[in-house]
């Protein structure tokens, strides 16, 4: 066996622009290419084959199995520089994100939609007040509000919807919005309430 150094701390197998396979069978025909494992193969170039029956088949890829033979990659940690891989911990976080700002969305289309259901003034009147409901998705929401006619073509509206989530839909005309008489301040955040079940609403 051929050393690097006298301290014999280090082995280079190939040599510069060569191949390496090491196992059974392995074959590393891609320039550059490695081969690591029983019949692993790497035939692209810059290509590596980790593990027995790996096949590396794609120039400056890794691969560490083959069709119908895949592998997982466990203890990987948390991703730092853009090209580092991601964890199943840091995708689950990603696709909690996601998952409620779809929720909020829903919630807001349907107490949007409340909003509208709103009955309005009837011809020859001048105020009216009223409550409507929505849904959408699964989600509902709720909304009262009122209308005013001040003259013949000039009519004023106004109102304030609550999901089902609990999340005000709209405050028109307002810099804070109206809840619960049984609400109590939170003291996690103090931009926000929590109301005797538990559930929290922004204000």
């Amino acid at each position: 066996m051929l050393y690097d150094n006298a301290s014999h701390a280090s082995v280079t197998l190939g040599g510069v622009g060569a191949s390496v396979a090491l196992g059974s069978g392995a074959q590393a025909s891609g320039a550059g290419s490695s081969a690591l494992g029983a019949n692993a193969v790497a035939a692209a170039p810059n290509s590596v084959a980790l593990g027995a029956g790996s096949a590396a088949s794609d120039a400056n890829s890794v691969s560490i199995g083959s069709l119908g033979h895949e592998r997982t990659i466990s203890h990987v940690a948390p991703g730092v520089s853009p090209t580092d891989a991601v964890n199943m911990q840091r995708l689950d976080s990603v696709q909690q994100g996601v998952n409620a700002v779809a929720r909020q969305a829903y919630s807001g289309i349907a107490g949007a939609t409340s909003l509208t259901m709103i009955p309005d003034v009837d011809p020859g009147k001048t105020l009216s007040v009223g409550i409507g409901s929505g849904n959408y998705k699964g989600y509902t929401a709720v909304a009262i509000g009122f209308s005013a006619r001040v003259t013949a073509n000039l009519k004023v509206k106004g109102g304030v919807g609550t999901s089902a989530t609990g999340k005000p839909a709209v405050c028109p005309r307002r810099s804070r919005c109206i809840i619960a008489a049984d609400a109590r301040p939170d003291a996690r955040a103090p931009d926000r309430i929590t109301d005797k079940g538990g559930g929290d609403r922004a204000i």
